[in-house]
């Protein structure tokens, strides 16, 4: 960069100065008007100080000068500015000083009159006048003075010029050393080219030596490779030879010889070779021999097994016959089978890890299978039939004999299922083939006697055994095999047996027991019967009501014994978390036979079959012990209106509150064909005779006349709801009835008064007071015996609701309308008096406010009545 600055800087000096030379000798110009029309650029300012820093900062080489040959200056070390000046004195150009560290300043006027200046000072020094001017002689005429000043004003311009002279030299000097400097690296570059040029033939010459021998290792390495692979394929071919010696050798335990895995594995990998390579020469032939070959070892493995098994099972037969003892009989079984269990599962498994990939070899798996049951079914089978001969020689009853008999079953199926996967990994499906086969001779001895058995409580026990034993099988998580005995699947058969018998005497114990229920005399003898059970009455006449406590953890299920006729039944309440029975005997008696028979029956039911199966006797039973209680309820109401309905109080509580307590919806649904299109579309059809056989009569028969389909949806619990809903409503509206049968009579009257008063014309009409039966005594009569009634009325209601539903929370929730009625109708007796301006302070005896009254009629609610108890019975006078 700077030697490019420094050509551009010559040629631009080199310029200015000849044309700057060349204006001032034409012009005659003076010094500092040249200075001011020749002023320099921004750049060539620049290039000045980069010239000046390169000269201070690089030096010439050293012996650079004695290298530029004659006519040059000798320069023996760094070019300073001593050095310059000196050489400048030898130079043929006198006046020019080749530094650019020391250049003389450019000679101004001022500078030349203090050359002058000093130079008269000098002047009296000098021996001549004419030295100082320069004037070898004195002037004399015109002619030499001119002279004299022309080569005194060159000498003047000489004097200006020499700085612009000096450093034009210094520049030259500086090209002709960078000319110099590109020459030689112009030759160092030439040699360096042909140094590259030769280090690339030795390379080229390197590379090929080097690809060579590449060449050849790599041939090397495939020979060897190719030898290598020929030698692990043939050696595939070369183990059939010892294959096929170890297989054909003579005697029978080869499997026991360490190298028969192996053998099989080295098997296993040559028929996977000969398969995946079928094009190389006799692969199919050898594929072939190799086959023959597993087939012979899968062959010995499975005739091995088979002996195996059979031996043991003669050996252990033998010391069984001779030895009676369970203890002895269950090491023979279990204990020498163990023994050989893991040299046998390790043969095995060879044999069932080949049969997912070929099929032809299920059938020794299978062999191996049959031999194992077989053996284990001859050791067993008495065993298991001298065990049910020991249950059934006590005389036991089912229950009993279905306990022990399955319990024993379970820990011989346990046992069974561990030993089988102690020689086989697979098989499952078969294994529990041969435990259903064992545990058939127990479903043989037991499904006589349930298709006999007419008890459903038995029934229900025995799905209850059952279950217990299904309830205790181990959750699988995924679908495979070993994860613990399912005992359901052994079991399923007697259980579904039990269920089908315990569902048929369910069913029929409704119809003949509940559908078909005649009741007697004294079933229906309310509320005798409930006095009967309650003989003693509390201190105060009444009957106290006996609190029922359920546990609040989980919802009570009725356990309730069969109805045996003259014996009353005894009904339980059990919690699912507990099973003690408390005695219900105190606290459910007096209920009507269908309603503990349908709640006895649904208990025996639930939880026994499936939930489907209970809802839809659920919901039978529910609706058939409805409608027999709806029907007791008429015939006792036949004797008295208010039992009837506080006998279908009681017992529809009874029945809402336990059946609240199975887990069902005692929903119903039912899918019949509505055919009532069909009728309107014929009868259509007709009506017009001569169109019967157009196409749009066809066509509306085939659209009208497709039956639908109807679901019919029935509710049970909102059956009970309902029907309860009703009778609470008629018992209120009873009750109240006769408490406000007084007021009712009267507000009649004024109604009737009202009417007709109403009807005459307004001088005419009179007031109420003055009417006979508005009268201060008879109001005050009709006060009393309103009093007497409600008085009368609520402890007989109080009295009889004490004896059907023995629950104070129940009655406050039937009286507290009772007492609404009541005040609501005495409120619109007193306001008629007070509209209609009676003098009630006037009254003989006062009449109590509607507040009094409200107040008097709760506490008549809890007063203890005074009379004996033949009256708490009597029905009052309506």
């Amino acid at each position: 960069m700077r030697i490019c600055n420094l050509n551009i800087f010559i040629k631009i000096f080199s310029c200015s100065n000849e044309t700057m030379t060349a204006q001032l000798r034409n012009k005659g110009i003076t010094l500092e008007e040249w200075e001011s029309k020749t002023q320099l650029t921004e750049l060539q300012k620049q290039s000045v100080l980069e010239l000046q820093e390169a000269c201070a900062e690089l030096p010439l080489p050293d012996g650079f000068l004695s290298d530029l040959g004659s006519g040059t200056p000798q320069l023996t070390s760094s070019p300073t500015p001593m050095s310059i000046k000196d050489s400048h004195r030898s130079s043929p150009y006198p006046g020019s000083i080749p530094s650019l560290f020391s250049l003389p300043k450019s000679r101004s006027t001022v500078n030349l009159l203090t050359a002058e200046s000093q130079a008269g000072e000098n002047s009296s020094t000098s021996s001549s006048p004419y030295a100082v001017l320069g004037i070898p002689q004195p002037i004399e005429t015109t002619q030499q003075f001119f002279d004299w000043f022309a080569r005194m004003e060159n000498d003047m311009e000489k004097d200006q010029e020499d700085v612009y002279r000096n450093f034009l030299e210094m520049v030259t000097l500086y090209r002709q050393a960078c000319d110099t400097f590109l020459e030689q690296i112009d030759t160092t570059v030439k040699l360096f080219n042909d140094l590259d040029g030769n280090f690339k033939f030795v390379e080229e010459r390197t590379k090929a030596l080097q690809t060579a021998c590449e060449k050849l290792l790599e041939e090397q390495n495939n020979l060897t490779s190719l030898a290598d692979a020929i030698s692990s394929k043939l050696s595939y071919y070369n183990e059939l030879e010892a294959i096929t010696k170890l297989f054909n050798s003579p005697g029978e335990n080869i499997c026991e010889q360490p190298e028969f895995i192996p053998v099989l594995a080295k098997l296993d990998e040559c028929l996977d070779y000969m398969q995946s390579n079928l094009r190389y020469r006799d692969s199919e032939l050898y594929l072939m021999r190799f086959r023959q070959c597993m087939t012979r070892g899968i062959t010995l493995i499975k005739m091995y097994f088979i002996n195996t098994i059979k031996g043991l099972g003669i050996e252990i037969s033998k010391k069984t016959n001779q030895s009676a003892n369970s203890t002895v009989q269950t090491a023979l079984f279990y204990v020498k089978f163990r023994a050989v269990a893991p040299k046998l599962k390790e043969l095995v498994y060879e044999v069932e890890k080949r049969c997912p990939a070929h099929r032809e070899y299920n059938s020794l798996l299978n062999d191996c299978y049959n031999a194992y049951f077989s053996v284990r079914q001859q050791l067993l089978i008495p065993v298991i039939y001298a065990k049910i001969l020991e249950l059934g020689s006590d005389g036991q009853d089912i229950l009993t004999f279905a306990r022990n008999g399955y319990a024993y079953m379970v820990n011989l199926c346990s046992d069974e299922y561990s030993l089988f996967y102690n020689f086989f990994s697979t098989g499952e499906d078969d294994l529990y083939g041969n435990l259903d086969l064992l545990c058939s001779y127990m479903y043989d001895y037991l499904r006589p006697r349930i298709i006999h058995e007419t008890s459903i409580e038995v029934l229900s026990e025995l799905c209850t055994i059952l279950q217990v034993h299904i309830n205790q099988d181990p959750e699988t998580i995924e679908e495979k095999e070993g994860q613990g005995l399912q005992f359901s699947h052994l079991i399923r058969n007697v259980l579904q047996d039990a269920q089908q018998r315990l569902v048929f005497r369910v069913q029929t114990y409704i119809r003949s027991e509940i559908q078909n229920f005649i009741p007697n005399p004294s079933d229906v003898n309310y509320p005798t019967k409930l006095k009967e059970l309650n003989p003693t009455p509390s201190s105060n006449g009444i009957p106290e009501p006996t609190e029922i406590q359920r546990p609040s953890s989980s919802p009570a299920i009725l356990a309730v014994q069969q109805d045996n006729g003259d014996v009353e039944s005894m009904i339980t309440i059990s919690s699912s978390s507990s099973m003690n029975a408390i005695d219900a005997g105190e606290l459910y008696r007096g209920w009507f036979p269908t309603l503990q028979r349908t709640l006895w029956v649904l208990s025996k039911l639930y939880r026994c079959v499936n939930p489907k199966i209970f809802d839809d006797i659920a919901q039978d039973a529910v609706d058939l012990c409805l409608h027999s209680l709806l029907t007791t309820s008429e015939i006792v109401a036949k004797e008295s209106r208010l039992d009837g309905q506080l006998f279908l109080i009681k017992h529809l509580l009874i029945l809402k509150d336990q059946i609240a307590s199975f887990d069902t919806q005692f929903i119903h649904e039912e899918k019949d064909l509505d055919f009532s299109q069909i009728t309107s579309a014929l009868s259509e059809i007709l009506q017009n005779k001569y169109s019967i056989l157009s196409p749009t009569t066809l066509f509306g028969l085939a659209s009208k006349g497709i039956p639908k389909v109807v679901e019919n949806r029935i509710d049970s619990k909102q059956e009970v709801d309902k029907e309860l809903k009703r009778i609470c409503e008629e018992f209120i509206m009873d009750s109240y009835k006769a408490a406000i049968e007084p007021l009712s009579a009267f507000l009649m009257k004024v109604s009737a008064f009202r009417l007709r008063n109403d009807l005459k014309p307004a001088h005419q009409q009179t007031l109420l007071k003055d009417q006979s039966f508005a009268q201060p005594a008879n109001v005050i009569e009709v006060y009393e015996t309103f009093q007497e009634a409600v008085k009368s009325r609520l402890r007989y209601i109080i009295t009889k609701m004490s004896e059907y539903i023995e629950d104070r929370n129940t009655e406050n929730v039937l009286l507290k309308p009772i007492q609404n009625h009541i005040i609501d109708t005495y409120q619109a007796f007193y306001d008629i008096l007070q509209l209609e301006n009676f003098e009630l302070d006037n009254f003989q005896k006062t009449l109590g406010d509607v507040e009094e009254v409200k107040e008097w009629v709760k506490c008549e609610w809890f007063e203890e009545p005074q009379n004996n108890s033949a009256n708490l019975y009597s029905e009052p006078d309506n």
